[in-house]
């Protein structure tokens, strides 16, 4: 069976000419690559810029490891800005085992978590946001007994995940 490749993508884009705005261009760009090049391998890119008020971007990347081996990971980065209040910058790993049954029309992953997050004041003062690092590490279980996956009529699904947090504030270290 060889599957074609599908992309999801989606944008409004705008333009402001005011002497007061410091960015020009707003709106979003969302892009989904599902089974890039017929690999199995997703990458998904996001980009918002709402006027001055606030900006992200949003990278994530799925490797769904080889074709005998059920083991795949999920990477992510992730920036925003909140007009001149705070940055946060995210990084994100999941290796898990994954599973899927035809007959009982379940999908499960089993793994690990790890993240790193960290926040900063902006400029603005007085200051509203402190210096915060949140690394946590934790195992997570998902279970999906939907009947299909990307329209289901029945079933549920669940997501459990255990964290165990490693915080530090403001000249803290860890």
């Amino acid at each position: 069976i060889e599957e074609d490749r599908m992309t999801k993508l989606s944008a409004v884009l705008g333009y402001s000419n005011s002497k007061n705005v410091n960015n020009k261009f707003n709106g979003f760009i969302n892009a989904d690559f599902l089974n890039l090049m017929g690999t199995d391998r997703n990458i998904y890119f996001s980009w918002r810029q709402f006027q001055n008020d606030f900006s992200s971007v949003k990278f994530m990347f799925h490797e769904s490891g080889h074709d005998y081996s059920p083991l795949a990971a999920d990477f992510s980065l992730y920036r925003e800005e909140g007009d001149s209040t705070y940055t946060q910058s995210e990084i994100g790993l999941d290796i898990y085992y994954h599973g899927w049954s035809s007959q009982l029309f379940t999908s499960q992953k089993l793994g690990i978590t790890t993240e790193i997050n960290d926040l900063f004041p902006g400029s603005r003062r007085p200051k509203i946001v402190e210096k915060q690092t949140d690394r946590k590490i934790g195992v997570f279980w998902y279970l999906d007994m939907t009947n299909d996956y990307y329209n289901p009529s029945s079933g549920w699904e669940t997501d459990i995940r255990q964290y165990k947090h490693f915080i530090a504030k403001k000249d803290e270290s860890l």
